[in-house]
């Protein structure tokens, strides 16, 4: 085996921990309120609103709300060749988020922190289906073990038109972050450390023809991001490029929302514009050709009592991966997501939230010339939250 052909199988390696995410990369899973319930794009009465539907921030109550919270994913990935299977159960603990908005009148200001894209660990302690065909008949053991994520800093403001529109507009700070290890017995170790970050806009528009329909469009413009690569170390390290590109795809964020009675249903469509983006790697200057990506879902929030808030969802995403296209360590297919989850209100400023989320993936096949691939994956989510008004 060369070095060379080990030192293309890492490509494989770049996108990780891709969490309910209807792009390539893209997260949806922004903040706690999706694990209770997967349609958002209404929102406009919780902070969270920073995230989803900017315009939104116009029909909340006036004063200052906050709320921070976390989500603890197990995920299982796995990829199957023949009869042998590889596998990453590495558990996600640390997801957090946080939003903050203040609105007086007319105007409304937020700032909201969360992940934007990656978001974990994946350790493949006997390597995969794909690393093991690269490396050919005979290859060494080895175990690969990669971190990657995409942090997000949101800053919107919003100005109420009238009491039917409502107009928003937000400047978004990505923060990118790639860690990657490999141990090939009678080799060695090869690693290397990545980052980069880019400047996006938000514009958006909330309208209710009625106090109890809501209509929402959003769009995220691209992200143009390039990441250095620093701290390159073994004997693949002159194989690593010393920058790549890494973009973060534009999305259309599209809502309807109806109040019946003590309900309030909603449903959401996301497209991702995967084709717009330059997704690179550090082992190749050709970016990675994915198609576009959409998902759609619906939800209802139930007012039990004035204390108990009760929610649930489903969201199906179709995802732009091709036969000969794809991440075989975290595999990007189609899915179906079920939410459910609540809320509970201890007084007139504290409110508590948890939920939990299960992710059913279409398992499909990855095609390397006459091998197949076979991938799937399962991720459950749980998550808690407390927001407070000021």
């Amino acid at each position: 085996m060369r070095i060379r052909n080990l030192a293309l199988l890492i490509m494989v390696m770049l996108a990780t921990a891709a969490l309910f995410a209807g792009g390539v990369d893209n997260k949806t899973n922004q903040n706690v309120g999706f694990v209770r319930n997967v349609s958002r794009n209404t929102e406009h009465q919780r902070p969270e609103t920073v995230l989803y539907n900017v315009a939104g921030m116009g029909f909340m109550e006036d004063g200052l709300v906050a709320e921070v919270g976390n989500q603890f994913l197990y995920k299982k990935y796995t990829n199957k060749l023949g009869t042998t299977t590889y596998k990453d159960e590495e558990p996600v603990f640390f997801f957090p988020n946080a939003e903050v908005v203040y609105k007086k009148g007319k105007w409304a200001f937020g700032n909201a922190f969360a992940v934007a894209g990656g978001g974990g660990n994946l350790k493949y302690k006997d390597g995969t289906a794909l690393t093991y065909l690269m490396m050919g008949p005979g290859s060494p053991a080895h175990s690969l073990d990669v971190y990657s994520v995409t942090f997000g800093d949101t800053t919107a403001v919003s100005y109420s038109i009238n009491e039917k529109i409502s107009v928003g507009a937000a400047v978004r700070v990505l923060y990118t972050t790639q860690k990657m290890s490999m141990d090939v017995t009678g080799i060695g170790e090869t690693s290397y450390d990545a980052n980069g970050w880019g400047i996006g806009g938000i514009f958006s528009v909330h309208y209710k023809p009625t106090e109890k329909w809501d209509l929402v469009a959003q769009y995220r413009t691209i992200t143009k991001m390039n990441c250095d690569v620093e701290n390159k170390e073994g004997a693949l390290a002159p194989h690593i490029q010393g920058s790549f590109d890494n973009d973060m795809p534009a999305e259309l964020n599209l809502g309807l929302g109806y109040q019946l009675g003590k309900a309030n249903l909603s449903m959401s469509l996301n497209y991702y514009f995967n084709k717009q983006a330059d997704l690179g790697n550090a082992l190749t200057p050709n970016n990675s050709d994915y198609d576009d990506s959409w998902e759609i879902a619906g939800g209802v929030d139930y007012q039990l009592t004035d204390k108990v808030l009760v929610s649930g969802g489903v969201m199906y995403t179709k995802n732009g991966y091709k036969k000969t296209v794809n991440n075989v360590l975290s595999p990007v297919i189609d899915c179906l997501c079920f939410s459910a989850g609540g809320e509970y209100k201890l007084n007139n400023k504290l409110t508590l939230s948890a939920g939990a989320l299960y992710g059913l993936y279409f398992e499909d096949k990855y095609q390397m010339d006459s091998d197949e691939i076979e991938l799937d994956r399962t991720v459950i989510a749980g998550c808690l939250s407390a927001t407070y008004k000021f």
